[in-house]
């Protein structure tokens, strides 16, 4: 042998020689074939060069790794230049132009026949980089240094961006308040920062303040910083102590002198009062058939009816009253009735025609007695005959109508212990009774007919007046409910009783409960509507959505592709919220997070993978601010295991704010949530104490470490606030926390209801809004889950298929109507005045047949896109909701114009003084086609209209108008119309009312706020008005002392209806009707703000030279755009009447410093010396003189003053014209 070499590896590998012994050879063997090449074999020699980077086998050379030619000299390109190429000698690639086909890396080589037509072999065909072996696509750059090549182009580092990660980012990607302009955030109005961080409306790190107290506080009179807002609303609220009952609502049945009455077992009846309809007591009728109705007087027609006088004996020779036993309820005591000329007669009026349907009776007989029925002619109707003694007997009738008495007679004598008939089928009943006559327009309900099948014939509520007269309130009640029911009473209905009653089928032997009734008053479940106010927080503000990590994919967010994870959402939301368990970063909650060594790579200390540093990234990237809700369970830490939960939550929230930031950290994380529901049963923790220590001690550390985080409490339900938390906590919380979802009890169960029904559970937000006003004024209010369950996306309402048999759950409505909510939920709570609002849930859940047996499908179907099972499909609601953004999402709520069981009309605009959009829709189901017109009293120009509620825009043909009113019709889905800008200040409305002798007070009730009240009195009283302040409610009351008239100015009153009401002093808060309120004498005058300045006076010595008796009112026609800021600095002029000069537009560049910007000018006079309506043309010179004029700046849309006519010499008697006067 000269040469050995394996076979089966890769690549060659030479061995040495066999071992020679003799005449044998030692030969290793293993798993790879051996050759030995022997000496008598063919050989032939090879190129010198071969040895080089090779070797030479029987002549060919072979060549080592790396290298490839007939001399092994031409070196081997990488990877065959990935089959992308053609590899030259020196091991460089010849890359070629592909284009993509089909995507994930997959090309084609671009053929002469395709470079005109194929995608981007006519575009820009994709080429590949030499360096890189055709492996990696040419990148334009390099990246500029600021992304990776690779074989889908560059893949930019965070927050860069472009073809060649050429756009510089801006910091946080200007947190969706503004534009990127080559790495300088341009915020957009209401926001201030480098990365536009700041709300600019609530002043945070405002003037003056630092980053270590970055709230500027507005609510005391002396502005100072605060670490918080709830800082500042403790020094604003007027109470030191802790105001607990501000949440609740007292039901009518829960109100003092309020009692219970039943048709039978009446000791347990005032359970169905207690406020527990769950482990609380209940109320159990006795047995009604066959004889339990006897004690009950309004089943038994004939109870009392001795006492009454109308029972006799024979002829009537015995008195009545002898013979109360036999109709008083008592089995046990009895009548004689004697035998008298051979017949033994009972007798017992029913008062009037009645049916009956049964006698039952109780005697001592020898033989047989007979029950006879008389009717109004005399006639006798045999119904039967008792034969037993001692013995209850019931005898059927079945419906023996127009009785008008009972008899029982018989040839012998006869006792009667008990006599009872009825009419109708056998009730059972508690009734309430208010001790007084109130109005009710809720109802909840708790009752059951047990599970006998046909036991009961319905249930139904009834109300009355007086105990006697009844009327239904509803009917056909299923009896055999197990859960509450709710019911709505439109109208409130007046009563003093209320009952619920079950009918039972005849000789039915169950026993009925109800567990509890709860009554409203005409205010609702909820208490009153809060009157609306501007909210100074845009729809696109107030919008975001619940996630999760990774949004339901495999990787960080930072990672994810455009219209998938946060990116999905990015169109309707400007913040989303995140479960961030504490035990992912940590697994003792005594231990501190080292957040530093996970944002070097090296995962948390429960999670070596996890990066939240990636994760919220990519939320921050999609524009999302990010509200990370700190949430800890018994399930992840049982409350023992925390040695000191303040020192626990203080670590944590110091590690936190610390890391995530702005100040100090990454920024990547504006809000923190210390917990998500920790009252909730099964995960929660029941001692409060426990959660108020964690709560504090992580709010205090979150604020020391960076006082710019925003830290919220955890959402509670309306009785559990008080008791978590107190004002100790609000120096370190920015807002209030809670969750509320649109629901009522039905015969369903708990059912999914659109937002505005009086009985939404929706309206619970009121209870938080109530409890904020009483104890920290000012502090806003997060709604941080609401939103509907629905079908869609490839996914239904119903149960797996192993639970095929059950029903879909209540809960979940129809994807049309779950879009159609979601706008007028957001719609109804920006109304509400929410300061946030966050959707639950970004996507739909997997239902199985584990999560079904536990809540029933409850919110696996409340995402914007279906599950991951079904491709995270876009529904409906996630459409309407952008639409919704992209429209008027830069709007903010102004005012109510209508609000009732038919439509809801609400205002739009800037926040300020300038309504631009008009919303209109039925406040109906979702699924509800129907359509109606409304007529708005608006003189507005409309210029645009178009749908809300559907997942693509729509545009709508506008809405007529005849100048003053609009006609809209609108259905299920909002109506929007865009107008020309609507001023809705800066102006003065002036108010005159004579007031009768028996009147001593005036009162005005604004639903809108009204500001800067000036109150004009003349020399004989003194008209004092109250305080006026911002609140959203405003009642004014003035009292006279001695005088007859009365005028009032606001120089700010918005759009919507205000109440004038004059009130008697000796009939307290009774409204009667004065001599002249504005321009009507009803008892309740309504006016709204329109564009139109009207000033009224009265006749008074306060206005010397009027002689006329009774008011004049002038007015001066103006267009909402051209309302004239009036100065009325001299309150004696306030009252007096308007002249209007000639309008000329253009011409204006002579006499004004700025040409061009002035068209129109108005002069006005606001003192009128000897002014009649005969007179009223005669305009003196000196009158001319001292008018006061205006311009109009186009810019601000509004009329600023110019100077007195005496300066301008614009008016003279020639072309001017007074204002049309008119009497009222």
């Amino acid at each position: 042998p000269v040469e050995a070499w394996l076979l089966g590896p890769s690549n060659y590998q030479s061995v040495s020689l066999p071992v020679f012994q003799g005449s044998t050879y030692t030969v290793e063997v293993s798993k790879f074939p051996k050759v030995f090449g022997l000496s008598s074999g063919l050989w032939s020699s090879c190129h010198p060069a071969c040895s080089i980077h090779g070797f030479c086998h029987n002549g060919s050379c072979l060549c080592y790794d790396g290298f490839w030619g007939d001399t092994c000299s031409n070196v081997q390109c990488n990877n065959d230049c990935w089959q992308r190429g053609s590899c030259l000698p020196n091991g460089t690639c010849v890359c070629g132009s592909y284009w993509s086909a089909g995507g994930a890396g997959k090309y084609q080589l671009c053929q002469p026949e395709n470079l005109l037509s194929a995608g981007n072999c006519r575009d820009a065909p994709v080429t590949f980089d030499s360096h890189s072996g055709c492996h990696i696509a040419s990148c334009k750059k390099d990246c500029n240094g600021h992304g990776e090549c690779t074989s889908q182009g560059c893949n930019c580092d965070v927050g860069y961006s472009g073809l060649a990660c050429e756009i510089k980012p801006c910091p946080h990607n200007c947190r969706s308040h503004g534009v990127c302009r080559n790495g300088t955030c341009q915020c957009r109005d209401g926001f201030i920062g480098d990365s536009c961080e700041w709300p600019n409306s609530t002043n945070i790190v405002s003037h003056g303040c630092s980053k270590i107290s970055p709230v500027l506080c507005h609510e005391s009179s002396q502005p100072a910083c605060a670490v918080s807002r709830g800082f500042c609303s403790l020094n604003s609220s007027s109470s030191d102590s802790w105001l607990s009952d501000f949440f609740s609502v007292l039901p009518l049945t829960a109100r003092n002198g309020t009692q219970v009455l039943s048709s039978s077992n009446p000791a347990s009846a005032g359970n169905v009062i207690d406020g527990n309809d769950g482990s609380g007591g209940f109320w159990q009728s006795g047995q009604c058939y066959p004889f339990g109705y006897i004690q009950d007087g309004w089943s038994n027609l004939v109870l009392g009816a001795c006492v009454m006088g109308r029972c006799a004996v024979g002829s009537g020779n015995v008195n009545s009253s002898a013979l109360v036993a036999a109709t008083d309820g008592d089995t046990t005591t009895s009548v004689s009735v004697p035998l008298v000329n051979g017949l033994a007669s009972f007798s017992i009026s029913l008062g009037r025609a009645r049916n009956l349907s049964a006698v039952s009776a109780r005697l001592v007989l020898t033989g047989f007695v007979q029950a006879v029925g008389i009717t109004a002619t005399s006639a006798r109707v045999v119904f039967g005959n008792f034969t037993a003694s001692y013995s209850q007997v019931n005898i059927d009738l079945g419906n023996v109508t127009g009785i008008i008495a009972l008899v029982l007679e018989s040839t012998r004598s006869f006792s009667v212990f008990e006599v009872s008939t009825r009419e109708g089928p056998c009730s059972e009943y508690v009734t309430v009774d208010f001790g007084g006559v109130v109005k009710v327009s809720a109802l909840t309900v708790r009752h059951w007919a047990g599970s006998v099948s046909g036991s009961v014939d319905r249930t139904l509520y009834e109300s009355s007046v007086d105990g006697v007269s009844w009327a239904v309130i509803r009917d056909n009640i299923s009896p055999f409910l197990l859960g509450s029911l709710d019911t709505e009473v439109r109208p409130a209905v007046s009563c003093r009783y209320l009952r619920v009653r079950h009918i039972l089928h005849e000789q039915s032997s169950v026993k009925l409960f109800i567990w509890e009734i709860t009554a409203w008053d005409e205010f609702g479940k909820y208490g009153p509507s809060r009157s609306p106010s501007i909210n100074h927080v845009s729809l696109k503000d107030l919008l975001g959505v619940n996630g999760i990590w990774a949004w339901g994919g495999m990787g960080w967010s930072n990672l994810a592709f455009p219209h998938w994870g946060p990116n999905r959402f990015s169109g309707m939301a400007s913040h989303a919220r995140n479960y961030h368990n504490w035990n992912w970063d940590v697994t003792d909650p005594n231990m501190t997070p080292d957040y530093e060594s996970m944002s070097c790579g090296d995962g948390t200390q429960s999670n070596w993978w996890l990066s939240w540093d990636w994760e919220y990234a990519g939320w921050n990237a999609a524009n999302l601010e990010v509200d990370a809700c700190i949430q800890f369970t018994t399930s992840a830490f049982a409350q023992s295991k925390f040695r000191n939960a303040y020192a626990a939550g203080f670590d944590f929230g110091y590690s936190f704010a610390k890391h995530f930031g702005k100040t100090y950290g990454t920024g990547l994380v504006t809000h923190m949530e210390v917990g998500n529901e920790p009252w909730m049963v099964g995960v929660g923790y029941s001692d409060p104490v426990f959660y108020s220590d964690v709560l504090l001690g992580m709010a205090r550390g979150a604020k020391a470490a960076d006082p710019t985080m925003r830290v919220l409490p955890a959402s509670f339900s309306n009785s559990d606030v008080p008791a978590r938390v107190n004002r100790t906590h609000l120096e370190y919380i920015d807002a209030f926390n809670t969750h509320a979802y649109s629901y009522l009890q039905s015969e369903r169960g708990r059912t999914g209801i659109y937002p505005e029904h009086n009985m939404s559970s929706l309206n619970e937000v009121d209870w938080m809004l109530r409890f904020r006003d009483a104890n920290a004024p000012g502090l806003p209010v997060y709604l941080t889950e609401w939103g509907w369950d629905s079908d869609g996306g490839g996914e239904g309402c119903g149960p797996p298929p192993e639970r095929a048999g059950d029903a879909n759950f209540p809960e979940c409505v129809s994807e049309t109507a779950q879009a159609a909510y979601a706008v007028r939920g957001a719609l109804v709570l920006s109304r509400k005045g929410l300061a946030r609002l966050t959707w639950y849930f970004y996507g739909n859940q997997e239902v199985t047949a584990a999560t079904w047996d536990q809540s029933k499908g409850l919110f696996a179907r409340s995402g914007l896109v279906s599950s991951a099972s079904t491709g995270f499909r876009r529904k409906q609601a996630l459409g309407a909701l952008e639409v919704l953004v992209s429209t008027i999402g830069h709007t903010y709520f102004m005012g109510v114009l209508r609000e009732d069981a038919e439509a809801y009309v609400y205002m739009f605009g800037d926040g300020n003084q300038t309504v631009t959009h008009i919303v209109a829709w039925r406040p109906v189901d979702g699924d509800d086609n129907r359509t109606m017109n409304i007529s708005i009293e608006l003189q507005a120009q409309p210029v645009e209209a178009w749908l809300l509620g559907t997942s693509v825009f729509r545009s709508l043909p506008l809405p007529c108008t005849d100048g003053s009113h609009l006609t809209i019709q609108i259905s299920a889905q909002p109506f929007v119309v865009r107008l020309l800008p609507v001023s809705v200040g800066n102006f003065i409305v002036v108010l005159s009312v004579i007031l009768p002798t028996s009147v001593s007070e005036y009162r005005l009730r604004a639903q809108n706020i009204l500001k800067e009240l000036q109150v004009f009195t003349g020399s004989r009283g003194v008209v004092r008005a109250l305080k006026l302040g911002d609140s959203e409610s405003v009642e004014l009351v003035f009292q006279r002392d001695n005088r007859n008239a009365l005028c009032v100015g606001f120089k700010i009153l918005t759009p919507g209806w205000n109440d004038a009401r004059s009130l008697v002093s000796s009939l307290s808060h009774q409204a009667i009707s004065s001599a002249l309120v504005a321009s009507g004498t009803s008892p309740m005058v309504s006016f709204r703000a329109t564009p139109r300045v009207v000033v009224s006076f009265s006749a008074d010595d306060q206005f010397p030279g009027y002689q006329q008796q009774g008011p004049i009112s002038c007015s001066l026609s103006a267009r909402w755009e051209d309302l004239v800021a009036y100065k009325l600095e001299d309150r004696n002029r306030a009252c007096a009447g308007v002249c209007q000069s000639r309008v000329i537009t253009g011409g204006l560049s002579a006499a004004s410093s700025s040409p061009g910007i002035y068209e129109v000018w108005v002069c006005v006079s606001l003192d009128i010396p000897n002014l009649t309506c005969t007179n009223a043309g005669l305009l003196q010179a000196d009158l001319i003189a001292n008018m006061m004029c205006f311009r109009y700046e186009e810019s601000a849309e509004r009329f600023d003053y110019w100077g007195s006519n005496a300066d301008l010499a614009l008016v003279d008697e020639n072309s001017a014209s007074c204002g049309q006067c008119l009497p009222t």
